[in-house]
C-alpha cells in the first residue's frame, strides 16, 4: 500500500488557458483548518502523516492475502474495515490540510504575479 496523493494534470489549449486565467473570481474564501492541523509545517502534521505510513504498512501486513484465509463469517473482514476506517481517517485530515494550503500558496503565489 502507498501512502500520497496525485492530482491530475490537464492539458489545455493556449486560448482555454488564457480564457481560465482572465475569469475574475473577484475574492476567494481561505480556508481555516487550524481545527484540523497547526499549520502545514507543523509538528503534530508531520506525526500524523508518519503515523498513517506506518498504520498503511501494519494493515497490509495483517490483511494482505488474509481475508480469505480467516474464515467466512465476516469477523476478520469486520475488523479489517474498521482498521481502514481508523487509518482512513486520520490520513484524510492529514492530506486535506498539507493539500489544501499548498494549493492556497500556489494560488496566492499565482494572484501576486509569481
Amino acid at each position: 500500500m502507498r501512502i500520497g496523493s496525485s492530482i491530475a494534470q490537464v492539458q489545455l489549449s493556449p486560448a482555454d488557458a488564457a480564457a481560465a486565467t482572465s475569469v475574475d473570481l473577484g475574492d476567494m474564501p481561505e480556508w481555516d483548518l487550524t481545527d484540523l492541523f497547526p499549520g502545514p509545517d507543523s509538528p503534530e502534521l508531520t506525526a500524523a502523516l508518519e503515523q498513517s505510513e506506518k498504520d498503511a504498512k501494519a494493515f497490509e501486513s495483517k490483511y494482505k492475502g488474509n481475508l480469505l484465509a480467516n474464515g467466512p463469517d465476516g469477523t476478520f473482514l469486520a475488523g479489517a474495515i474498521q482498521d481502514y476506517e481508523a487509518a482512513s481517517d486520520l490520513l484524510g485530515r492529514s492530506i486535506q490540510t498539507r493539500d489544501r494550503r499548498r494549493l492556497g500558496d500556489r494560488t496566492r503565489d499565482q494572484d501576486n504575479g509569481e
